[in-house]
């Protein structure tokens, strides 16, 4: 175990093992194989590149990117701003009042993505050979597909969240 004071920006470069990082308050970042990572209570921005292992970030406020190969990703009731880069992997993240925007490239990847909120949110997903799944009550469904690919613009009139999806051979279910 290595205790660091809460603003100590982090560079963690890691092979075999876990980490586990809690309450910090600055900048990680983070180089992990065949690692499992747990980041909980955390402010600040989160640069992330793994392979092999899992990602779990918990009741933080993170912005910043994961690039991941063969990673499973959770995400529980964070907030913030992620760009995601993933192959051959999961995700699940379950959205918070907190988390602003989603942005997600998938390769070969199965990700779930739900809010059970009153609160609309902004997912900007582009899949190759994915599994997507949305479970979200307050989108509203308009299709908009052009020969190639398959991109879906779903929007409420009564506020701002929007999904849009670019897609090539994956299976997408909206719920």
């Amino acid at each position: 175990i290595v205790e660091v004071p809460k603003h100590c920006h982090l560079k963690i470069k890691n092979e075999l093992g876990a980490i586990r990082i809690d309450g910090v308050r600055t900048t990680t970042r983070l180089n992990a194989q065949y690692c499992d990572v747990i980041i909980e209570n955390a402010k600040g921005k989160i640069y992330a590149d793994s392979r092999i292992g899992d990602i779990n970030l918990k009741k933080s406020y993170l912005e910043g990117e994961l690039i991941t190969e063969n990673v499973h990703i959770k995400i529980q009731e964070c907030g913030g701003s992620y760009d995601v880069n993933a192959q051959f992997g999961s995700i699940s993240c379950t959205m918070s009042e907190q988390l602003s925007l989603f942005n997600a490239n998938l390769e070969h990847c199965e990700a779930t993505f739900i809010n059970r909120t009153a609160i609309e949110f902004d997912y900007a997903i582009n899949t190759e050979a994915s599994h997507i799944s949305v479970l979200d009550e307050l989108l509203k469904e308009k299709i908009i597909k052009n020969d190639t690919k398959e991109s879906l613009g779903i929007k409420n009139e009564n506020a701002v969240g929007t999904l849009i999806i670019r897609s090539s051979y994956s299976d997408i279910n909206l719920y």
